[in-house]
This record gives structure tokens, sequence and C-alpha cells, in this order.
């Protein structure tokens, strides 16, 4: 889900009646502005919808929406193989999708397919890079591993 749709589940919430009316006016306000001239949000304005949702709702929209893509996420490896740890409340989400048994079971293990990258300007044409290193390497390079995860489901 965006924050745009985030908007529209905000305002059409059966909830929206009880936020408070500055909520209520700076949902209806940014809503109009997006609805009627493609207006971009800056990042405190989406900083405020998450807290209106935060406080209406009992937690982050950022942080439920990183659940679901991490839930995703893991399911597709397990599905392929892979065996959570027995608790994974002691394990961050970053110990998780960082470790190799999980890059294994969610890129394979087999080679590249391509066999030929492109890492900038360069051109790698090497037949021995495994998927699960070669992806797992890209991923360390990325501010938001989970988005970057979320484009292989």
């Amino acid at each position: 889900m965006s924050m745009y749709s985030l908007l529209d589940s905000l305002y059409d919430s059966p909830h929206f009646e009880t936020f408070s009316k500055r909520d209520q006016r700076f949902i209806e306000d940014i809503k109009y502005k997006v609805d009627k001239t493609g207006y971009i949000l800056s990042l405190k304005q989406k900083s405020r919808v998450d807290k209106i949702f935060e406080r209406n709702f009992g937690e982050s929209w950022f942080i439920m929406n990183d659940k679901k893509i991490l839930k995703k996420i893991i399911k597709k490896a397990v599905d392929k193989g892979y065996k959570p740890v027995e608790n994974l409340s002691d394990s961050t989400y970053h110990d998780i999708i960082f470790s190799s048994e999980f890059a294994k079971a969610f890129w394979g293990e087999k080679a590249k397919e391509e066999n030929i990258m492109r890492y900038s300007d360069i051109i790698i044409n090497d037949k021995n890079i495994i998927r699960w290193k070669y992806y797992l390497q890209k991923m360390a390079l990325e501010k938001k591993p989970l988005e970057y995860l979320e484009e292989f489901l």
C-alpha cells in the first residue's frame, strides 16, 4: 500500500470522524491536493500522516507495512526450504535477511542464469557467480533492503 492509498483509507475509514479536527483537516487538505493536482507529499507530510495513523490505530504504518513485506519474504524463503530460527523475535530482520541460509533459499544456489552482469559501467561475464551471493551483495548496498527483496516477490 502506498502513502497515497493510506491517505484514501484514512479518509474513508469509519473511524475518520473520531480523529481530531486538526488531523481531519490535514488529511482532507492533503488528499484534495493529491487528487486534484497530483501533489507529491514532502517527507514531513508523510511523517505527519504516519503519526496520525499511529495515533489512531496503535502502530506506525511504515512499521506495519515493513512487517507485511517481511512476512511475505520469509514465507517465500520457507517455501523454498529456509528453516527460520526457533524464536524469530530474538532476531532482527537484518539478522534474517542477511544470513547466507536465508539468501540461499530465497534466490537459489545455482549460478546466475545471465552470467553477464553490469556493475556501473563494467560488464562482468563470469559463469561461476552464484545467485544468492550476487543478490546478497547487491542488497547490502541498498538503503532499504526490504524494498529490494520485495522486487523478487
